[in-house]
């Protein structure tokens, strides 16, 4: 009972000369066109980034970039890659362009090149969103920038492509295909996904359950899928015995932020962070990550009236 896997897993306006030939340094003259060679838009894509990505509900390609390449420890626990350090980045195709998300986490010193990238593709139709932690008591200290773009498919991934390469994360995604610890081992992880309904996948130990936003979310006027990242993410950890560590991220209205954060700490949860995740999304929306052990169930069963705290 307590073992269970899962086979989851704009044109430029107003832009000036120097900012045009500052983001040409940057990405190859051959990807900063604004027609893209390539008809089919998901494998332009995956050819950019290297690797393959998950097809998604709602047309979404995404990539799930958990930062493996450093053991991680919170508040003296152990924590696996896709409990706290799981960025990402989607892309949907939209009226022959395409409009992109994503989530890079950082160490400390890889934030300001990746800025500097980000900050000269804007003229390429990049948006630099959020820079803000997740978590607090974390070894090494980890930071998470969010950004989002439109426009053609290679371009923009090939923005998002040179982000990475100034960082140490590593080029695999092993999300989409089944591999021996893709397991939950010390709690019921059935019941802990009865409990809070959503789409849940186990991958490397941790199990996430996803549940969209509150209504239907816009992004500048575009469609905004769940997949791309407005949901709540509700991350378990085993601990055993019946116990795990419980990280969530609840996406949360502007009117509802402070009726959530007093539910969550009334019930033992440390908030570390309250946040947005982008600066054009309609209805506006805020995250707030919070942390607490405790037996699975009970820590599933807080979290779900957290959830209808925000509907």
């Amino acid at each position: 009972m307590f073992e269970k896997v899962v086979y989851l897993k704009p044109a430029r306006t107003g832009s000036t000369l120097l900012a045009v030939l500052a983001v040409m340094i940057l990405i190859p003259f051959s990807y900063a066109q604004s027609a893209s060679e390539s008809s089919d838009w998901q494998s332009t894509i995956e050819r950019v980034m290297g690797m393959k990505g998950q097809t998604m509900p709602e047309g979404v390609l995404r990539f799930d970039l958990p930062r493996n390449d450093r053991k991680t420890v919170v508040a003296g626990l152990f924590a696996q890659p896709n409990l706290v350090t799981d960025g990402y980045v989607a892309y949907k195709q939209e009226s022959g362009k395409t409009l992109m998300a994503g989530e890079l986490v950082l160490l400390e010193k890889e934030v300001d090149p990746v800025v500097e990238v980000l900050r000269r593709a804007v003229p390429l139709g990049i948006s630099i969103d959020a820079l803000h932690n997740h978590v607090i008591e974390e070894q090494p200290r980890w930071l998470y920038v969010h950004f989002t773009g439109f426009g053609d498919a290679k371009t923009v991934a090939t923005v998002v492509e040179a982000a990475l390469r100034k960082t140490s994360a590593p080029r695999t995604n092993d999300d989409n295909k089944m591999d021996a610890d893709d397991v939950i081992k010390g709690f019921d992880a059935d019941k802990v996904e009865a409990i809070l309904g959503g789409d849940s996948t186990i991958v490397d130990r941790v199990l996430e359950v996803s549940i969209p936003c509150s209504g239907t979310l816009t992004y500048a006027g575009h469609d905004f899928p769940s997949a791309m990242g407005p949901e709540s993410e509700l991350h378990f950890q085993s601990l055993g015995n019946g116990n795990a560590v419980a990280a969530p991220e609840i996406c949360v209205r502007a009117s509802k932020v402070t009726a959530v954060v007093e539910f969550l700490k009334q019930n033992g949860f440390t908030v570390s962070a309250i946040h947005n995740h982008w600066t054009k999304e309609n209805p506006r929306v805020f995250f707030i990550h919070g942390w607490r052990t405790g037996n699975a169930e009970h820590l599933a069963n807080i979290l779900k009236q957290a959830i209808e705290i925000t509907r």
